[in-house]
């Protein structure tokens, strides 16, 4: 019930829900005020949502806490990659990977630096028994010289605490081992919130942040790809609030 609950509020995250319901508002109210209003909202709204500067700021102070814990020259056991990488495509039997990719991009370079000793996908598109496919994905890492062995895959996942709890049941010793928590920058502190919740410590060490030049003129242009930016923030910061009172009403 609670993961249901969690999908519909999420699409509160997005900004686009609420200028069109303000534009809405304008088309259908009959005072000229309120039309008025309304039209200025949305423009305003339009300009914050489409500005770099103002995401990089919101981004920045979500994250500024949970960016790396990593230890010089600690050798870790497991590098947890969160899911929400990627998918599969069977008419072509290959990864369709997005753009937090950098989870498992990053999962890789450290595996190849010997940072980690064994890479551990918790739930991801690619490998989801009903709509992945976990033998594609160990066929294309040995591609890149990473053995199967080396491959461990949590299925069962649907959402972030459920990451956790099914990944500790299958790997017991993530409560005595060193183990390295690697996903998107938005994404980590919420996780981090699950893996403590359920008895763990990781070291943790973000991927994908969002950056954008000063120097670059067109960063003063509004870039509606920052709307999509926005939502996975806004989803992390409802999806904070959820599970904290989730937390209190198992309490």
């Amino acid at each position: 019930m609670f993961y249901i609950l969690s999908r519909f509020a999420a699409m509160l995250a997005s900004p686009v829900i609420y200028l069109v319901g303000l534009l809405l508002i304008a088309v259908f109210v009959e005072s000229r005020k309120v039309k008025r209003v309304c039209l200025l909202s949305v423009l305003f709204l339009f300009l914050l949502f489409t500005n770099n500067f103002v995401y990089e700021a919101a981004e920045r102070w979500w994250t500024r806490d949970t960016l790396s814990s990593m230890k010089a020259g600690q050798v870790y056991t497991y590098g947890v990659v969160l899911g929400g990488f990627g998918g599969y495509n069977p008419e072509s039997d290959q990864l369709d990977f997005n753009r937090s990719a950098d989870r498992l991009w990053e999962a890789i370079q450290l595996y190849k630096a010997g940072r980690i000793r064994k890479i551990v996908i918790a739930s991801d598109g690619t490998t989801h028994p009903d709509y992945g496919n976990a033998q594609t994905f160990i066929r294309q890492m040995s591609y890149l010289d990473i053995p199967a062995t080396d491959i461990l895959i949590e299925k069962k996942a649907l959402n972030t605490d459920e990451n956790a709890i099914y990944t500790l049941q299958m790997l017991p010793d993530l409560k005595t081992e060193p183990f390295l928590l690697i996903t998107s920058a938005v994404h980590m502190r919420r996780s981090l919130d699950c893996f403590r919740a359920a008895g763990m410590n990781p070291d943790y060490h973000s991927t994908d942040r969002f950056y954008e030049p000063i120097s670059r003129w067109e960063s003063w242009v509004p870039d509606l790809t920052l709307l999509d930016e926005w939502y996975s923030l806004g989803h992390e910061w409802i999806g904070t609030v959820s599970y904290e009172i989730a937390l209190r009403n198992e309490k």
